[in-house]
């Protein structure tokens, strides 16, 4: 039986490096493998969509090396 937890997003207090990804991702893939599917797609769910929010925050390299 699965259990059903709540998942609240807080902000983060500094950008996740992509080694953080991927220690989160192995341990999607080990909640997968234990059964726990619902959480893991989940916690996956809220990880893809903050990915793409730090990543539409970004700012632009290429308009800062236009600039210098």
């Amino acid at each position: 039986m699965e259990n059903n937890i709540l998942i609240r997003r807080r902000p983060l207090r500094e950008k996740p490096t992509e080694s953080t990804y991927y220690r989160i991702l192995d341990a999607l893939e080990r909640a997968e493998r234990a059964g726990r599917t619902r959480l893991a797609s989940q916690f996956a769910e809220l990880l893809d969509r903050h990915f793409h929010e730090s990543q539409r925050s970004a700012p632009d390299v290429r308009s800062r090396r236009e600039s210098a």
